[in-house]
């Protein structure tokens, strides 16, 4: 599939789950720490191989179906008249992300309730190069997703890099951010406004207009 870049509601999701490489900048700068202690961070929580996510099998008609199916649940919710659902499974947002060129980068699952995404992040892509050149970012980390002050929210529940978990330290601050509050696109804002529910009911990513006409 071609590389296209992020947009709308798919490309917030990408900038939540990428919420990682967000969170070694904030590492890589703190110099309350030291050289040492950074040197000590950088090799806890950072590796110098990618790690291989899981390959995404998904049909170019698949895709497009699934892209038709959220152009007219986000036409429904901005022409505010009419009550729709909108049903993804995780196969669905991999395949989002995969038409983004992001399959070597981001994989997610849907269980407990919890929106679950591995990720394998070469920590230049997001501007972090000096002193981490060379290395990615390997983790795991623990999604909510739901909605809040009429729009969606996007937090982390819970982080871990190489199976160790994120210090406290940073977590308290980490699970403060809505990384849904970067929406930018008019449209986009306008639509996510009139959610009245988002739920990972039975394995699947549910976002809800305020009725029960769905579209699956």
């Amino acid at each position: 599939m071609a590389e296209q870049k992020p947009s709308g509601c798919k490309g917030c999701l990408i900038g939540a789950l990428c919420v990682f490489g967000v969170m070694l900048l904030v590492l890589g700068i703190t110099g309350y720490f030291g050289y040492r202690k950074l040197v000590s961070l950088r090799d806890q929580y950072t590796e110098i191989k990618p790690l291989a996510l899981p390959v995404v099998n998904y049909s170019q008609a698949d895709l497009d179906a699934v892209k038709k199916r959220i152009d007219q649940f986000m036409a429904v919710a901005r022409a505010n008249n009419t009550n729709a659902d909108l049903s993804l499974s995780a196969n669905d947002l991999n395949a989002l992300l995969a038409s983004q060129g992001l399959s070597n980068r981001i994989y997610v699952t849907l269980t407990n309730k919890s929106l679950v995404g591995q990720i394998s992040v070469p920590l230049e892509d997001v501007g972090v190069r000096l002193f981490l050149k060379g290395r990615y970012l390997n983790g795991v980390g623990v999604f909510d997703v739901g909605c809040a002050n009429g729009g969606l929210s996007v937090k982390v529940k819970e982080i871990s890099v190489g199976g160790k978990a994120l210090p406290e330290y940073y977590m308290s601050n980490i699970r403060e951010m809505n990384y849904a509050q970067n929406i930018t696109n008019t449209a986009t804002k306008e639509a996510l406004q009139r959610l009245q529910q988002v739920e990972i009911d039975d394995n699947r990513l549910v976002l809800k207009v305020g009725g029960t006409n769905q579209l699956h």
